[in-house]
């Protein structure tokens, strides 16, 4: 199983392999699933900013919970 949002619009995604379950988005310039594989669609969903944490490279990110 993979669950997920892939986001790459000038690539090519080749997902799924011998009966595997995908959740999730993705948007590609090309899009291969394999067979057998079913892919299930689930919409985005963002948190509201409490209950995610951010933080840039370098840097500490605080601890929310």
């Amino acid at each position: 199983m993979w669950a997920g949002t892939i986001y790459a619009p000038i690539a090519s995604v080749t997902m799924g392999q011998v009966s595997k379950a995908i959740y999730g988005r993705v948007l590609a310039r090309n899009v291969v699933v394999h067979q057998f594989a079913k892919f299930y669609r689930v919409d985005f969903a963002p948190k509201d900013a409490m209950q995610v944490a951010y933080g840039r490279r370098g840097s500490l990110v605080p601890d929310l919970f």
